[in-house]
């Protein structure tokens, strides 16, 4: 069988291609989406730069405990690990959902995905003191003491300064953003439904030959 294996490999000009033992047994996780994310926990946590194409095996994140978990919430939250219980509910920086979204990575990398925290192990994402920081970061929403919305933080987009920024990016030559903002006046959406328009959504329209209908991808 050896030899036959070996006459094989000649064939395909591997000869010179050592013979695996047998196939890994442990291959690391891979999400696109919580990548990026578990990456910059993995690089605060261990105080060191690592890239997008680091890959995590899943026997050297036994380690992670509760309180690495609660503590990166924390600086995310705060800019500082040294965070009271009682002091969570003041002005976090960051919103609750993005807290639940580090979670939520994090999460998808434990070797122990399902199990709660039961003290010694499972997953430690499901502890106590992580739970904690997110709840206390969504009170303090709800007291209007956390991070304000993006879009309630925006001035309104008055015809004056809509007609501004239009002539403004047109002289400029930087047509983007000027015609993202016709588009989403004449369609009456919001900015993020237009980002999602791509040209094959434009047909003719089939009844009056003088204008174009429009295949609108909501975003909510």
């Amino acid at each position: 069988m050896a030899m036959a294996n070996a006459n094989a490999r000649a064939a395909f000009g591997l000869e010179d291609v050592p013979d695996l033992p047998e196939a890994p047994t442990e291959q690391p996780k891979y999400n696109r989406d919580y990548h990026r994310l578990f990456v910059k926990f993995m690089s605060w946590l261990h105080k060191r730069t690592y890239t997008k194409a680091a890959r995590f095996q899943p026997s050297a994140l036994a380690g992670i405990q509760p309180h690495h978990v609660a503590d990166y919430l924390k600086w995310r939250a705060y800019g500082t690990t040294d965070v009271d219980s009682k002091d969570l509910e003041q002005n976090p920086t960051c919103r609750s959902s993005t807290l639940e979204q580090d979670k939520k990575a994090i999460s998808f990398y434990m070797p122990i995905k399902g199990a709660t925290w039961n003290g010694t192990s499972g997953n430690p994402t499901k502890s106590d003191p992580v739970n904690e920081v997110s709840r206390k970061s969504r009170k303090a929403e709800t007291q209007h003491r956390g991070k304000v919305l993006c879009h309630q933080d925006l001035r309104k987009l008055s015809i004056a300064r809509w007609s501004m920024n239009s002539t403004a990016k047109g002289a400029l030559k930087t047509i983007r953003t000027a015609c993202m903002l016709k588009q989403q006046v004449h369609l009456i959406t919001r900015t993020d439904d237009i980002s999602k328009l791509k040209y094959s959504d434009y047909k003719p329209h089939p009844d009056f030959p003088f204008a174009l209908s429009c295949k609108v991808h909501w975003s909510k």
